[in-house]
């Protein structure tokens, strides 16, 4: 009994030291209710639908060599975000679309009774024939409406120049950077329409369609996907913008992502130097390091500056390589004099560029799924 009543003295004590311990302390709490995050809005109107559903106002009809046809499309950022815009022409086709007397004699057929027969062989690439420029702003004789015949813009801004000789099937697919816009922000865009002069025959009643397409992407974005790169020489002195005008210039076709990286047509260049090699090459900044950059192909220019490559090499890495840390969101393409890069090293040995080296117009993408 007596063991019994120790133990429980020993119980209490221990709570009363318990209790003694015990403390009180000074606070305060705030509290923040009804907190939300809203996403903010990258969107655009195209000539105040939005929407855009009309296709070119007006139907370009009755072409003709060497007739000029313009269109005109306004652009405003209807969000809330400021955006960075795009421009590019897809899904481009073309047909026959019925013959002419001319046209059958010109493509070997006999016309009878208003018929083309016997060995008529269409030649169906009037794209080929159809050059194309782009301004921003400005105005075209004074017109503001679109479908309009004839004529020049005068006070825009040049993106792409008739002088290149650019055509509808060279530009097709490329995504052509027109402007960041601020929200309510809008710029006008001209595009224009050249039936080349030396166009036959051949082309009379023939059909060209296509899709316009204006792509926005908030300004920290990587920038649209695209199989189809343009290059051009650049002001490598200074903020490093594209020449125009000059007619140097290329554009690149790929398949896409696969084992090779394969050029789906070829490698087409012009205003080169005349009777030389050049190499088109992915250029990593940093290497030889861990950024080893790539070789895609090889060819030499005819006499008249002209350049074609075909090629599918297999690279053995993806680009931009994931190595290549300051550009991580894309590969830089480049085409250069054979005589400028050591394919060894893989680096470009001469600096600084000529003016018939040719850059990227936007950075690229490809999975090797080899690799």
């Amino acid at each position: 009994m007596k063991r019994i009543l120790i133990s429980l003295m020993t119980i209490a004590i221990v709570a009363v030291v318990g209790i003694a311990v015990t403390r009180a302390y000074f606070s305060d709490t705030e509290t923040s209710t009804g907190n939300k995050i809203t996403a903010g809005t990258i969107d655009i109107s195209v000539d105040t639908e939005n929407p855009w559903i009309a296709s070119e106002k007006n139907q370009i009809t009755d072409m003709k060599p060497s007739y000029v046809r313009w269109t005109r499309h306004v652009v405003r950022n209807v969000g809330t975000n400021p955006l960075r815009l795009w421009k590019h022409i897809k899904d481009v086709t073309t047909a026959d679309n019925g013959q002419s007397e001319p046209e059958c004699t010109d493509g070997g057929g006999t016309w009878v009774n208003n018929e083309c027969t016997g060995n008529y062989v269409a030649q169906n690439n009037i794209d080929e024939f159809i050059e194309y420029d782009m301004y921003i702003g400005g105005e075209v004789n004074g017109s503001s409406v679109n479908n309009w015949l004839g004529g020049t813009n005068s006070g825009g801004t040049v993106v792409i120049d008739e002088d290149d000789g650019i055509t509808v099937a060279d530009i097709e697919s490329v995504f052509v950077f027109l402007k960041e816009l601020a929200p309510n922000e809008e710029i006008t865009v001209w595009q224009s329409y050249h039936m080349k002069n030396e166009t036959d025959n051949w082309a009379q009643t023939d059909e060209l369609t296509y899709t316009i397409e204006f792509y926005a992407e908030q300004v920290n974005g990587n920038g649209p996907t695209s199989h189809t790169l343009l290059l051009e020489n650049k002001n490598t002195g200074g903020d490093w913008s594209p020449i125009i005008g000059d007619g140097i210039w290329g554009v690149l076709k790929w398949a896409g992502d696969g084992p090779t990286f394969d050029f789906e047509d070829t490698l087409e260049a012009h205003g080169l130097t005349p009777s030389t090699n050049y190499s088109l090459i992915y250029y990593a900044d940093g290497w030889p390091g861990n950024n080893p950059g790539a070789l895609l192909g090889t060819g030499g220019s005819t006499v008249g500056g002209d350049l074609t490559i075909s090629a599918n090499p297999n690279l053995g890495i993806d680009l931009p390589d994931p190595a290549d840390d300051n550009y991580p969101t894309g590969a830089k393409i480049w085409l250069v004099p054979s005589s400028a890069y050591n394919a060894g090293t893989k680096s470009v040995t001469t600096w600084p560029p000529g003016s018939d080296w040719l850059f990227e117009y936007n950075l690229i993408k490809y999975d090797d799924t080899n690799n």
